[in-house]
């Protein structure tokens, strides 16, 4: 399945004629997901087994961020630990209240370039975010989305709906 994309205008250059694709984001995957893909593919190797061993790359993982080493995760993703916050000068000191230990992540050049490699791109229409109503039921009489009763209220269903309550 190619990448989708939508044009939409680049605010971030002063000409107007600019545009800007947007990944289309088609779905998400999680860690079942990506076992079953491996299975999927014929693996020797059972779910147990998979899950056994992820967990202990996850682990591992977390023990050499925590300290403070940077993991390149099999060409996928680089992981290392960072620091947030303001030092108010070279001689001051982690204080947990202004500051917080983070983890950063890039993706690896190897997920980079098989991507590049790879990947299609198909453009698609692109969809502004709108008021979407779906439905409106008008309490007075109880009908849907035909009579409007005066002095009654109503209710409308859908999404991305706002009110202004002045």
């Amino acid at each position: 399945m190619p990448i989708q994309y939508a044009l939409f205008e680049n605010n971030v250059t002063a000409d107007p004629s600019d545009y800007a694709a947007i990944v289309q984001i088609s779905g998400s995957a999680n860690g079942d997901d990506l076992v079953q893909d491996i299975i999927d593919q014929g693996s020797t190797v059972g779910r147990a087994d998979i899950l056994a061993v992820t967990a202990a790359l996850k682990q591992a993982c977390q023990r050499r961020v925590e300290q403070g080493q940077r993991v390149n995760y099999f060409g996928m993703m680089d992981f290392f630990p960072r620091i947030k916050g303001v030092f108010t000068g070279a001689t001051d000191s982690f204080d947990p209240a202004r500051h917080r230990i983070d983890v950063g992540a890039n993706p690896g050049a190897e997920l980079r370039e098989a991507v590049k490699v790879a990947a299609s791109v198909e453009k698609v229409e692109a969809v502004k975010p709108a008021p979407n109503p779906i439905e409106y039921r008008d309490i007075g009489s109880d009908d849907v989305n035909a009579t409007i009763t005066p002095d009654n209220i109503g209710q409308l269903s859908g999404s991305r709906l706002k009110f202004d309550p002045a």
